[in-house]
This record gives structure tokens, sequence and C-alpha cells, in this order.
């Protein structure tokens, strides 16, 4: 899979290898750290490729964002899709919602300079420059002083002044796939709202069907007498297909036996 950062440290593509049970098995949680882990995990190092295996902390955190949905539609399709119970009437209804759309939807509202490096110049004469993962770590060490710590990061060195607008400017160059969304109750009309976190959603989403993959290694184990290693770096679509022939081979010898 190619994908195309947007910022620093592109514009330019990366590569990423095929999905496996191994890579998804190792997702430990739904946070920003995981999402680092499973990239470093999937990129390849190929010519012309701004980052390589262990790089995946100095993507901006826009870009790593926009990847994660990307892999959602690739391994999940862009249909998002839930219930909840409606605090008014208790009525429980369903929504859903086009990501592929969310994504087309999510465009800059501010235009900026690009600068050398990775730095940009805002209106009004503001230099800084988007978060990253790295930042994203340094942040998580400052404690309840996160958003602080990340924003100072992102301002050239002893230019504090700016402390309090960088998140509000780098949302609106590079706006994320974090959002709340609003829906109606059809029952009684009651507004709601849901947070949608993308990257947060896809590692949920890879973390969910696990009892799946699960079944497959034991599908595909006891048909091959394979080793759960060799299995586990299969290809996720590969491995699928391996258990769509073994169930379609299932079902032939019943029909079979049927017949006979």
């Amino acid at each position: 899979m190619r994908y195309d950062l947007l910022h620093f440290p592109g514009p330019g593509p990366l590569y990423l290898r095929d999905l496996t049970a191994r890579v998804e098995l190792a997702v430990e949680g739904t946070s920003p750290f995981d999402a680092i882990a499973l990239v470093d995990a999937l990129l390849m190092d190929r010519p012309g490729g701004v980052l390589r295996p262990g790089e995946a902390a100095r993507m901006a955190v826009a870009d790593r964002d926009r990847l994660m949905a990307q892999l959602h539609l690739a391994e999940f399709g862009s249909r998002i899709a839930g219930d909840r119970t409606c605090a008014a009437c208790e009525a429980r209804f369903s929504f859903d919602f086009d990501l592929g759309d969310l994504l087309g939807a999510l465009k800059p509202s501010r235009d900026v300079e690009r600068l050398e490096e990775g730095w940009l110049m805002a209106e009004g004469g503001i230099r800084f420059r988007l978060p990253n993962g790295e930042d994203e770590r340094a942040g998580a060490a400052g404690g309840p002083r996160a958003g602080e710590v990340i924003a100072l990061r992102c301002l050239p060195e002893g230019e504090t002044e700016h402390v309090a607008k960088i998140a509000e400017i780098a949302e609106a160059v590079a706006p994320l796939v974090d959002l709340t969304l609003r829906t109606q109750c059809p029952e009684c009309g009651a507004d709601h709202t849901m947070a949608f976190n993308a990257e947060a959603y896809c590692l949920g989403a890879l973390r969910a069907r696990r009892a799946r993959m699960m079944s497959d290694i034991h599908l595909i184990a006891s048909r091959y007498g394979w080793s759960f290693g060799a299995i586990v770096d299969l290809p996720q679509n590969h491995r699928r297909g391996f258990v769509d022939q073994i169930n379609r081979d299932r079902e032939a010898a019943r029909r079979t036996r049927r017949l006979g």
C-alpha cells in the first residue's frame, strides 16, 4: 500500500506492507502510541519513501490520522455504524455515516506558507510546525501540561507568546478525523452528539476481529498442518482466501454426501 504524506517529512510517499495476523495481534490498545507502533510494523524501506521502519513517530499527527482512516477503509469499508440509547426517551436507535465522505469533506480552513524543514508561517507572522508522534510522547510525559508541552515544541525556541493558539491553528491547517458528530433520536427528535476518532476506531476494529482471526488460524492449521508462525505471517487477504477455499471444499463435500 502506498500512502502520500501531505506534511513534513513529506510531501511524498511512504510504503506499507500487507497487514498480517502477527501485526494485528501486537496491537495492544487504541492510543496514539499503539497507532505509531502499528505503522512502524507496516512501514517498508523502499526507494523514494519518506519514512522507514522505526520512523512513524516523525509523521504529523494529521497524516497518521488520515492513514489510519485509509487503513479502516481498506480493511472494513467506509460505513461506520453503531447503536445508542436516547437519554430523553430511552429508545434504542441506530446511526451510520460514510467515512469516505467524511474524509472528503475535511478540508483545511486556513492557508499557510511552507518554510524549510517542516516549518510553516501562518497569518500574523506566526511560525510553527505541525505536531507529530514525538511531540505526543513528550506531551504524555508532561502529564497535565501535555497540551502546553506539545505547543511549545511546535514553536521556535523562545517564542512562547503563541502557545495558546497553536492547537487551533494546527487544526485549521491540517484537520484531524477526530470530530463530534450530531444526530437525532428518530422517536422523539432529541439531539445527540457522538465523538468519533478515526485512529482509535480503526485500532478498536482490528482488536474486535481477533476472535475471527484466531478461528481462521485454527481452521488453516487443522486443514494444512501449518505452524502458527507460518499462518500469522500470511497477508490478511491470503489468510481469508485459504479460509474461503476450505469452506468451499467443506460445502462441496457436504453436497456430495447428500447426493451419494
